[in-house]
């Protein structure tokens, strides 16, 4: 099973927009991936699996990334 749990889109920084990421992931036969984007989190509806993901900023004494799966979503 091939899968990328930490991927950055365009919308945090990163190089390429999320439909050329999955486009790439397709071609690459990836089963799973995870956009894991700074403060930030999106569904998508796609054929490749997505994992809801975030990534937050943390700082206390000192500044670190915090990555988080299946956040719950509430409004």
């Amino acid at each position: 099973m091939k899968y990328d749990l930490h991927v950055h889109s365009l919308v945090t920084g990163g190089k390429y927009s999320r439909v050329e990421i999955l486009t790439m992931a397709k071609q690459q036969n990836l089963k799973y991936i995870s956009f894991t984007e700074h403060n930030y989190i999106e569904t998508l509806d796609t054929d490749i699996k997505v994992i809801n993901g975030i990534e937050f900023d943390v700082k206390l004494n000192y500044s670190f990334h915090l990555l988080c799966y299946f956040p719950k979503i509430s409004s």
